[in-house]
């Protein structure tokens, strides 16, 4: 066998020539490159052991997305492996509006009862001499809702809200009609008597409703129901309310996660 040893030696020389200091540099190590070289029929010597390499692993792929949420929504996982894109599992929203309405009346009924208030849900009694001249509602509403995507098709969801405003009312009485005969007669008539009045509504409101909704990725449709308690603070106006909305309507994708959908709607 014939070998065959190159050595290499490098040096970093230290700058000469400063008076009074000394400066030294770090050298760095030597290296020391041996090659062997055998003849393709030698078979004496031992051979050189060979150095084992270690396998490279590869790198661990990034958990899929629906994994960050393993419990909700049910069957979100079978939706993806589809090529459905879902929403996160839970959610949370504020809401402020200030709200200003007009409204018109036909008739007026209303419910009596003496030293006390009258029952909920008791017969109500017409009155076809007064009506109203302006009903216009001003109202400030906040809520917080939270909702929980349950299935990827189902969202069920809860809020609690603030309502605060006024109910400007005006009322006409027809004194003719109300007031008996001789005080107001046709060759004296009394004519009408406008009262104005005011309600103020301060009212806390609990919601609880469900949101069926199905899309793609350039439509979507969608089908709420909810119920409202509204508990006044002087419990004299109470209400409970029951809604159902449609909606449809086509989504535009502002960014990775923006989206913008003007819908169109109808609301019971």
């Amino acid at each position: 066998m014939r070998r065959l040893t190159l050595l290499s030696v490098a040096m970093l020389a230290a700058p000469l020539g400063v008076i009074g200091r000394a400066q030294a540099e770090e050298l760095s190590p030597v290296p020391i490159i041996t090659q062997v070289t055998a003849d393709a029929g030698a078979a004496s010597g031992p051979a050189d052991p060979a150095v084992p390499v270690a396998a490279t692993e590869p790198a661990p792929e990034p958990p899929p997305e629906r994994e960050k949420y393993p419990l909700l929504p049910i069957g979100g996982r079978a939706a993806i492996e589809r090529g459905y894109h879902i929403q996160r599992a839970l959610g949370a929203s504020g809401m402020l509006i200030h709200n200003v309405q007009n409204m018109n009346s036909r008739n007026l009924a209303i419910a009596i009862a003496k030293g006390e208030d009258p029952p909920a849900g008791g017969p109500l009694l017409e009155v076809p001499f007064v009506t109203t001249t302006q009903m216009e509602s001003h109202s400030s509403n906040t809520e917080f809702k939270a909702d929980v995507w349950l299935f990827p098709f189902l969202n069920l969801f809860a809020g609690i809200g603030k309502v605060k405003g006024h109910v400007n009312i005006g009322v006409d009485i027809d004194l003719d009609a109300f007031v008996p005969f001789p005080f107001c007669r046709p060759a004296k008539p009394c004519g009408h008597a406008q009262l104005p009045f005011t309600a103020n509504v301060d009212n806390t409101s609990f919601t609880f409703g469900s949101i069926l909704g199905y899309g793609t990725n350039h439509w979507f449709a969608a089908l709420s129901l909810a119920k409202t308690i509204s508990v006044s603070a002087k419990e004299r106006s109470d209400m409970k309310m029951t809604n159902i909305a449609g909606r449809v309507g086509p989504r535009f994708a502002l960014g990775k996660d923006v989206m913008l959908t003007p819908y169109v709607g109808a609301n019971y």
